[in-house]
């Protein structure tokens, strides 16, 4: 069982401000100064493959947060693209027949 980061002076250990935990299909933790939140992913129907999963989370959990986005929030989108992600074989978010992204995902700030 991982064990849970644990605040000291204000900081995480190690200094961080904010830590980020994912674990798989299970909920991520996500911790301030303030405290901590167990954010669960949304179900997905059938995983394919799941190369990139992990970068695709963290990739858009920091551009969320790098554009001023709530951490909850910014974990929420980062399990709904690892989510697609993973429901695709090669590591790639489909921009085809399959269920589009809901506008707020098909792009971060002009990028695909």
């Amino acid at each position: 069982m991982p064990t849970r980061p644990t605040r000291r002076g204000g900081g995480w250990t190690g200094g961080a401000v904010e830590v980020v935990v994912k674990d798989g299909p299970s909920s991520a933790l996500a911790g301030t100064a303030d405290g901590l939140a167990a954010i669960a992913p949304a179900a997905v129907s059938r995983v394919v493959d799941t190369t990139a999963a992990g970068d695709s989370f963290n990739g858009t959990y920091l551009a969320r947060r790098a554009q001023g986005q709530a951490i909850e929030d910014a974990v929420a989108a980062a399990h709904r693209i690892a989510g697609q992600v993973i429901t695709r074989k090669g590591a790639i978010v489909a921009t085809d027949p399959a269920p589009p992204l809901a506008a707020e995902e098909r792009g971060i700030g002009g990028i695909y």
